[in-house]
């Protein structure tokens, strides 16, 4: 196989390398400003987390117990139809309040 070399392919060679070489380098340039930007910006651990009131804590915790009672009983295809009924009912609202009413409705409470 005769391969000829001509000057544009040359020409054409060094343009992409030359292009490739740009490219990298402006993606190093970037890279870097994020860095210096993330270096320069104060850290915390809180990611977003905001502070809630006594009351509202308290309130949560009387939620998160009234659901603990119901911690042992499994969830049943009639539980399931109940949930799916109250959510269509609510207009695919409120999921987390119909799945509650169906535990208390269909689950015994635990004795522990």
């Amino acid at each position: 196989m005769n391969v000829v070399l001509r000057p544009v392919h040359l020409v054409l060679f060094l343009l992409l390398v030359g292009f490739v070489c740009d490219a990298l380098a402006g993606e190093s340039a970037q890279r870097e400003q994020i860095v210096a930007q993330n270096d320069a910006e104060p850290t915390s651990d809180t990611a977003g987390v905001v502070a809630v009131g006594e009351d509202a804590y308290e309130q949560i915790l009387k939620e998160e117990y009234k659901m603990f009672k119901f911690r042992d009983c499994p969830y049943s295809d009639e539980m399931g139809a109940h949930t799916f009924q109250c959510i269509q009912e609510n207009d695919g609202f409120n999921a987390h309040g119909c799945y509650d009413d169906s535990v208390q409705l269909f689950c015994p409470e635990s004795s522990n």
